[in-house]
């Protein structure tokens, strides 16, 4: 019985047999093409891709390199991404730059780009190939050389198909319409210009739409026409323009846009068939926007020149005038038509030496511009000073075409700059040096005293109750009283010295040609004996006195600016110290600020290194013989000298504006490390020390609640803050409310070292704490000092009547912990129990911990 099926050999071969006919067609192709599979791998290089890149196919089939053989830089092909199916967004990612994405429809993706190695411009298209049912199983890319793209469409601009790939590559907006009007072809540069996209445009007769903001024919319409000049101005009242090109009649002209801000212009021309026939009209478009704006620029630069403020002259190559404005002639006195055709020497003044010129020329010559004042000539014969500039013009040969000259008269100018210098110089009330003037001498007086060997004295004056008597007396009296003040020093120091007022009340004296200090100070105590004497005014006599700080070169040998400093700083402490009085610089306490200051980048610097760690120093109820938590204790692990405690570095960083930033790293650490020890089954409620600083930062409770929130299984009762109660005691009522706002998210708050600040009964009754820890300097001698163990029974009989906690620091025996124990305070800490020690050992010694045995005899004794 014969088989109802077709045989399958001549199925296959058919299918070979096409195959390799395709195959043909594809390696006949003049474009090179290439296709990948979904591994990436190059499957078919056809021979115009070997022409092109020099390299063959069997060398490159089965790799995944074939970018090397267009791209100079290792990155996916456009097969590549369409195999990938990357959306539109994504290509910027892999094309950054050089690529021009066109269309993305149905996976093809087409873009161009230049290569410098190849010295060609290629466009590339890739598309997927799919099968039977849809599903793409490969790649295809074609690339083409455009760089003789414009010969190759000249050589067939009669073909259709390849006219309009010609159109759509086009930068120039082209559209073209029938004998019936209708759009045969809208570009891509169209659709740029426009925003409105071919497949809305082919077919319709609607396409003034996408110009024009009334409906009006476009000039392919009237091409088409034949229209008349009389209906091209009816449409057109702007003005259209014909002409005749190669026998053809072209139409041009431009409008403006006022709803798209632009200016179009727009030229039409007829298609003919071979027969001679009009078939059809094409139209350009150009955006001449920019030319009108610097048409427009052009006529303002006119405008410019001719009523400038200054005066401008234009030469010509040999530097004969061609042109000059009115500013010119209302300065010079010369009427244009006196001076076209001259030498700009005839401004010369005669006040500049030959090599003053010849410098001017050789920088121009050099920079192309040069600026600066001239002394020049008028008509009348007057001599003035001007600002002027000259910059050369050159062509694009680099040839000086031209030279233009632009100058301002400055006699005005000038005539106030002196009285401009005298106040850039001088305290306009005094008509003493000011602060720039001192800068100035007090460089060169160091230099004097170090070249003579000799000492200088610096002296910042300040007057003491000088406001008061500006608000009694009024400014007036206030004014005066500073003349008659600098009057007064000046009388009273030699010619060669210098007074100098920096503002208000405050004066600096330079002191220079000095033997010694001694001399120096001889001299300090005159001018406080000569500002005691009262002032005379009118009706009154007003005393006053100064406090004056001073600073010695060489003994201290510092910069200009740091020696005014230094004597500011003396002054402060002569005002500390009663006024009118001077003082002397100190440089070892100077020393000392720049050693705690290099102590805080230090330690800002150890932070930033992970230098520091905490400590954990275990609390325990002594009754009943278990551990309660722990307290966080900052350690610094100093690169040369080893571990350190607070005690090296926890004041310095206390007193400065880090406090806040190191205490939250201490909280946020302590914080994690309690979410540590639940995750491994153990709970440690951990104390944390604080510093003023950050507990009264604005945003404290907020940071709290953040960090709380971050370890969602750490119980807000598990953190204890301690407080200083010198803290709470300076800052009561702020620092009552953040403990109360930080106690409603449930954290609890201890008073640390209580007994130190002299707390009164009321300050007890309202604290918000729940914990008192008792200072351990009482602690640690209440067993041989009766005033210190009267101290720690008082405390801890103060907490049972105001029913707080109480737990007590500094227990370094056994014997401590017993009596603390009869004294009815059962919580410690000390090193009796241990000292602190790292996270990761905490564990253990809970595990390991017991109470002593004195200690439980005084359990069962209670």
């Amino acid at each position: 019985m014969a088989s109802p099926f077709t045989p399958r050999e001549p199925i296959e071969q058919t299918l070979v047999d096409n195959e390799a006919y395709l195959r043909r067609i594809l390696d006949d192709s003049p474009i090179p093409l290439f296709v990948i599979d979904p591994e990436h791998r190059l499957i078919y290089w056809n021979h115009a891709c070997e022409a092109m890149t020099k390299i063959s196919a069997e060398r490159i089939i089965g790799t995944r390199d074939y970018w090397q053989a267009f791209f100079e830089t290792p990155q996916p092909v456009l097969a590549d991404l369409v195999l990938d199916g990357v959306e539109p967004r994504e290509l910027d990612e892999y094309y950054p730059t050089g690529i021009r994405k066109r269309e993305f429809t149905d996976h093809v993706l087409e873009g161009e780009a230049y290569y410098p190695k190849l010295g060609k411009w290629l466009y590339f298209t890739a598309m997927p190939i799919r099968d039977s049912q849809g599903r793409i199983i490969a790649a295809m890319e074609s690339v083409q050389d455009m760089t003789e793209r414009r010969e190759a469409e000249q050589a067939l601009a009669e073909n259709e198909t390849r006219l309009r790939h010609i159109m759509d590559g086009s930068p120039v907006p082209l559209f073209v319409i029938d004998r019936a009007h209708r759009i045969t072809h809208w570009n891509h540069a169209c659709v740029a210009l426009t925003g409105v996209v071919a497949e809305q445009m082919v077919g319709t007769r609607h396409q003034w739409q996408a110009f024009y903001e009334s409906p009006r024919p476009v000039l392919a319409d009237l091409v088409l026409e034949g229209a008349e000049q009389g209906e091209l101005d009816q449409y057109y009242p702007m003005g259209i323009h014909e002409r005749d090109l190669a026998g053809r009649r072209v139409l041009e002209g431009e409008t403006y846009l006022p709803k798209r801000g632009k200016w179009l212009y727009f030229t039409a021309a007829p298609i003919y068939d071979r027969r001679g026939c009009v078939v059809a009209a094409m139209e350009s478009i150009q955006d001449i926007t920019e030319r009108k704006q610097n048409e427009a620029t052009l006529r303002l630069a006119a405008s410019v020149f001719e009523h400038a403020h200054e005066g401008i002259l234009v030469t010509d190559g040999a530097g004969v005038i061609i042109e000059v404005n009115k500013t010119f002639e209302k300065v010079t006195g010369y009427a244009r038509e006196e001076v076209i055709g001259q030498s700009p020497r005839l401004l010369k003044s005669g006040r500049h030496e030959v090599s003053f010129y010849t410098e001017m020329w050789q920088i121009i010559t050099e920079r192309g511009y040069w600026h600066g004042e001239i002394w020049n000539r008028r008509k009348s014969g007057e001599i003035y000073p001007q600002s002027a500039s000259i910059s050369s013009v050159r062509n694009a040969k680099g040839e000086v075409t031209y030279y233009v000259g632009l100058f301002a008269d400055i006699s005005a100018l000038k005539e106030s700059q002196q009285r401009l210098e005298y106040l850039a110089y001088y305290d306009p009330l005094t008509g003493l040096p000011n602060r720039a003037l001192l800068a100035d001498r007090l460089r060169l007086a160091l230099a004097k005293a170090q070249r003579d060997n000799r000492v200088l004295a610096i002296c910042y004056v300040d007057l003491d109750e000088f406001k008061p008597i500006n608000d009694r007396w009024g400014h007036a009296i206030g004014d005066e009283l500073l003349i008659q003040v600098a009057q007064r020093f000046k009388r009273t120091i030699r010619g060669d010295d210098t007074v100098a007022r920096l503002g208000g009340d405050e004066f600096v004296i330079l002191l220079g040609n000095l033997e010694s200090v001694m001399e120096g100070e001889q001299v300090l105590e005159r001018l406080l004996k000569m500002l005691a004497i009262p002032f005379v005014f009118s009706t009154m006599k007003v005393t006053v006195s100064a406090s004056i700080g001073a600073t010695f070169f060489p003994n201290d040998g510092s910069d200009p600016d740091t020696l005014v400093r230094h004597a500011d700083h003396a002054m402060y402490r002569a005002k500390q110290s009663g006024r009118h009085r001077y003082r002397l610089f100190d440089s070892e306490q100077d020393r000392q600020a720049q050693i705690h200051l290099e102590l805080l980048e230090r330690i800002r610097q150890g932070w930033m290194y992970g230098e520091f760690c905490l400590y954990y120093q275990p609390k325990v109820d002594m009754r009943r013989g278990r551990v309660i938590g722990v307290e966080a204790l900052a350690r610094w692990h100093h690169s040369e000298q080893g571990i350190l405690s607070p005690a090296a570095f926890i004041r310095v960083v206390e007193n400065s504006d880090f406090a806040p930033v190191f205490s939250d790293w201490v909280l946020k650490t302590a914080i994690h490390q309690m979410a540590v020890w639940q995750e491994a089954g153990q709970v440690l409620p951990i104390s944390v020390n604080l510093c003023a600083r950050h507990l009264q930062q604005l945003n404290f409770v907020v940071r709290l609640q953040s960090l709380l929130a971050d370890y969602p299984d750490v119980r807000p009762d598990w953190l204890e803050i301690e407080v200083l109660e010198t803290t709470a005691l300076e800052q009561t009522q702020q620092v009552f409310q953040i403990i109360s706002e930080c106690r409603q998210l449930g954290v609890r708050f201890a008073i640390d070292d209580f007994g130190t600040g002299y707390s009164s009964l009321t300050y007890l009754k309202q604290l918000p704490a729940q914990i008192l820890k008792i200072d351990q300097s009482f602690v640690r001698d209440m067993l041989c000092d009766p005033g210190d163990l009267a101290i720690v029974r008082g405390i801890i009989s103060l907490t049972t009547v105001f029913k707080l906690d109480v737990i007590a620091e500094g227990v370094e025996s056994v014997e401590h912990g017993t009596l603390l124990l009869q004294l009815g305070c059962d919580h410690a800490q000390g090193y009796a129990i241990a000292r602190p020690m790292p996270a990761e050992e905490i564990p253990n010694w809970v595990q390991d911990w017991r109470q002593p045995e004195a200690w439980n005899i005084s359990m069962s004794d209670a």
